[in-house]
């Protein structure tokens, strides 16, 4: 039985972002593109962006803050 290209292979990727705008968490999950990780504040639905950097030059964190 072959898996559909629906079915995730595996966890996807996210980063965990403290939203101070309304004071909520949310996980932000990388797009189809693979370019960023997005997400949107539950209450307010500001959009967030987190970008991915392909040169190396980024960060190790998973935990983030924006306002």
């Amino acid at each position: 039985m072959n898996s559909s290209p629906l079915e995730p292979a595996g966890p996807r990727p996210f980063v965990g972002l403290h939203l101070k705008c309304c004071n909520v968490y949310v996980r932000a999950y990388r797009n189809a593109a693979g370019d960023a990780f997005t997400a949107w504040c539950p209450r307010c639905s500001a959009p967030v962006r987190v970008n991915i950097t392909q040169d190396g030059t980024g960060t190790s964190n998973r935990f983030f803050e924006a306002s």
